[in-house]
């Protein structure tokens, strides 16, 4: 992993009925840099133009978050070195309202929004001017009730990386903002509330935060996702010494309708935009580490592939597991599941891969990962690792990078 330099970043969140933008311009020659990078230093200003009021008194409303970020690490086939900012600039016309409630708080800052949201950051590495990253997100989610003022994204709803800088293997889709203001709940409310409030929202600090641009692990509700010290004894020839682990504890059950489940994964690469026919290998090796474990998995760790016929061909195992005891799953000479989709009428559960290419035909590949979300099976949650993720020719053992 490579230590990075000081970054600027500039977001800005539209409040109201999307607009039409104007593409941006890259200037001059640049790099595109493959990866990921993760910052965990962050810190800035935002400021809402006009200011936020109870009930608003503007037909438009535009906020803007200008931060220096630093404390980052690339990764994920990332070689650029010594990164560092250049100017970071963001313009997104606001839509108008007719009400002038677009600068009400209610309106500028939702629980869960659904509005697009666009970061810009601009790079250069040892004189080579490094391709800007452009990340669009939608569904930012503030949080106004804590102790202080926060705000992610995206939140309840998607990115996305159309081949700039630092999109990762899947696009920019795990990629994520979360940032937290010297605003507090309390100051909030004193504007804000409906009923007492008074005043008005101008600026706030920014003092803490992680951007993460193009990672190819992802986790959520409490699961965790990461590399650790570790062998897999069915591949001897493997000496990295690491392993994936996905740990995911028991955040959800029948009582609270299995909502808000852990989970813990990782996108995977080699196989995008191919059909299933032209898949030559698809396996893993696994191994519980939940201590004491003698019981199924509950459908993980299990490797998906998503298909642009909206079905999904998964490869998990229906067997008994105990805590420390490798397996290894072929999807090509063993059985998938065939879930989620149009062609279910040729199968469902643990059928023949050659049915399932059958079943697909000329369906191509959108997405790839490996997910652990079966926390609800027991209260102590389910801890795997995972190892030698093979799709075609690529063999994933360790993290890149």
């Amino acid at each position: 992993m490579t230590r990075w330099g000081r970054i600027a970043l500039v977001l800005t969140l539209p409040m109201a009925v999307a607009a039409t933008t104007s593409s941006t311009a890259w200037a001059g020659p640049s790099s595109v840099a493959k990866g990921s990078i993760t910052c965990t230093v962050v810190a800035g200003h935002a400021a809402f133009s006009p200011p936020l009021t109870k009930t608003g008194s503007s037909n438009q409303e535009m906020i803007r978050f200008r931060l220096a970020v630093s404390g980052c690490t690339a990764g994920d086939g990332s070689k650029l070195t010594a990164v560092l900012s250049r100017s970071f600039r963001i313009t997104m016309p606001v839509p108008t309202t007719t009400d002038d409630t677009a600068n009400a708080c209610t309106s500028a800052m939702p629980a869960n929004g659904t509005m697009p949201a666009t970061s810009v950051g601009r790079w250069k590495s040892q004189g080579l001017v490094v391709h800007p990253t452009k990340l669009t997100t939608t569904g930012e989610s503030w949080n106004t009730t804590g102790a202080n003022v926060s705000v992610s994204l995206p939140g309840n709803g998607s990115a996305e990386n159309a081949g700039t800088s630092f999109a990762g293997y899947d696009g920019g889709t795990n990629s994520t903002i979360s940032l937290s203001l010297a605003l507090t709940g309390a100051q909030y409310a004193a504007v804000c509330d409906p009923i007492t409030g008074n005043g008005h929202l101008a600026r706030s600090l920014v003092t803490g935060g992680t951007i993460s641009l193009g990672p190819t692990l992802f986790s959520g509700f409490t699961g965790s996702s990461g590399w650790v010290s570790g062998s897999d004894p069915l591949v001897p020839s493997d000496s990295d010494g690491v392993v994936l682990d996905l740990n995911s504890p028991n955040t959800c059950s029948a009582t609270n309708g299995y909502t808000n489940c852990s989970y813990a994964g990782m996108t995977l690469w080699g196989v995008d935009g191919q059909s299933l026919g032209g898949i030559s290998a698809l396996s893993y090796d696994f191994a519980v580490q939940t201590p004491g474990w003698s019981a199924g998995g509950g459908g993980s760790p299990r490797l998906v592939l998503e298909l642009s016929d909206g079905g999904q061909v998964q490869l998990d195992t229906p067997t008994t597991l105990t805590t420390g005891t490798w397996v290894h799953l072929d999807a090509i000479s063993g059985a998938v599941d065939n879930v989620n989709g149009t062609n279910e009428s040729c199968g469902t559960y643990q059928i023949s891969w050659s049915t399932a290419v059958s079943c697909h035909g000329a369906a191509t590949i959108v997405d790839a990962f490996i997910v652990n979300d079966s926390g609800w099976e027991a209260s102590s949650g389910f801890d795997v690792w995972v190892d030698n993720m093979t799709l075609n020719r690529t063999v994933i053992s360790a993290p890149l990078g």
